[in-house]
């Protein structure tokens, strides 16, 4: 190839860099509605666990688990679990929490918790999925609780950063190993590789 050649080739990149530099990162905030007390939110809770009632192939050790006092606690606890694992995870934890008197929520996230381990079921797992579970488990939790702590592991951090940024209701967020970048790239190259996914 000849310099002009490669001096188009270099131009046409650093083109398509600094487009997808500018271009919106489209971040979705759909609406949230929080439950307005403790009885909202335990009919909010019914209603989720009826979800991991109805999906087939579930294991019952995998279903979204809700350990709860008797009314509002002064703070409620929500735990994502990480990819491809689910709310047994936190089981130890959420325990130890309760004990110290908070309502701990720990909800199973879309297409995870399946007896089949070598399902494929979380190759259909979409952005749109978690963040509708993480606004239906915020909007729970801020019934259950005065104050809204969550902690996220792997796939479960990325929810609990997108609440510490987005939920002004969320107290304290703690993040857990968040898949929030590929370690192999550059900082600088993130940004444009993220909007080209998404445009993808």
């Amino acid at each position: 190839m000849s310099n002009a050649g490669w001096a188009a080739l270099i131009a046409a990149g650093a083109g398509a860099l600094g487009w997808l530099w500018t271009r919106p990162l489209n971040v979705m905030h759909p609406p949230t509605l929080p439950a307005a007390d403790y009885g909202a939110a335990l009919e909010r809770l019914a209603a989720l666990r009826e979800r991991d009632d109805r999906q087939p192939g579930v294991n019952p050790d995998c279903r979204t688990v809700a350990l709860l006092h008797d009314d509002l606690a002064d703070r409620s606890v929500v735990l994502w679990h990480g990819f491809t694992n689910c709310p047994r995870q936190f089981r130890d934890l959420a325990t130890r929490l309760h004990a110290a008197g908070a309502n701990v929520l720990v909800p199973r996230l879309p297409t995870h918790g399946f007896l089949d381990r070598l399902t494929d079921a979380p190759a259909a797992l979409a952005a749109e999925d978690l963040l509708r579970e993480a606004i239906e488990s915020l909007d729970i939790a801020s019934g259950l609780g005065r104050q809204v702590v969550v902690m996220g592991l792997s796939a479960g951090g990325v929810l609990a950063a997108w609440a510490a940024q987005f939920r002004h209701d969320v107290a304290r967020a703690i993040l857990l190993s968040p898949a929030l970048g590929h370690g192999a790239m550059p900082a600088w190259a993130t940004r444009p590789a993220v909007v080209a996914l998404l445009s993808l």
